[in-house]
């Protein structure tokens, strides 16, 4: 099993890779290829799927945020003119008309991490829309920040705290979030990208 995932790591399909494998509730095989076993991976785009639509589709259910929603409706006078129509849907189905991607987090890591959340919400406010909302389809990494912190105001409450209570009420062990005012607990050698990226290993 080491041979397959070292041989992995150096074809390419990724900067690292853990492989941990249960039987009957027991860790029979934990095994690593790049990195240590106890590496802490950032899952980067899959906390789309796996975290923000997962806790928008509850509250949702809940009817605590509707779909329909704008950003006018939810943030009044503190959201641009072009961005007060956008909705919770067209920022869940990357049809807000934000970019895909913008490096904030080299701002971001020049500040101190109590200013950050108030910071990446100016820039995604300030930021230029490539299209008028509902127009075009671009996958955007920018509406699912916002819609963090959407969840956030309406639940009075951090990403982590929020994820980790629906996750603990499934008894399943999900991914974690870190709060923006928080720098990791991990040592930074620990962790790794899932995936290569410009300023990855």
């Amino acid at each position: 099993m080491q041979n397959v995932l070292d041989q992995a790591v150096q074809d390419g399909a990724a900067p690292a890779m853990v492989l941990l494998l249960w039987v009957d509730g027991q860790a029979r095989v934990w095994s690593a290829g790049g990195a240590d076993p106890d590496t802490v991976f950032d899952l980067a785009s899959l906390t789309k799927p796996l975290s923000t639509a997962f806790l928008l589709l509850d509250l949702a259910a809940k009817e605590v945020l509707s779909w329909q929603a704008g950003l006018g409706d939810l943030w009044g006078d503190a959201v641009p003119e072009d961005k007060k129509a956008i909705t919770i849907r067209q920022l869940m189905t990357h049809s807000s008309g934000l970019p895909a991607y913008q490096p904030y987090y080299t701002l971001m890591l020049k500040n101190p991490p109590a200013l950050r959340q108030g910071l990446v919400k100016a820039m995604l406010m300030n930021e230029p829309l490539l299209n008028p909302p509902g127009t075009k389809t671009v996958y955007s990494d920018l509406g699912y920040m916002l819609l963090g912190l959407i969840i956030e105001q309406a639940l009075g409450t951090g990403l982590d705290k929020v994820l980790a209570r629906l996750y603990g009420a499934l008894d399943i062990e999900g991914p974690v979030y870190l709060p923006l005012e928080q720098d990791p607990p991990w040592p930074q050698q620990r962790m790794r990208p899932a995936a290569h990226c410009p300023d990855g290993p």
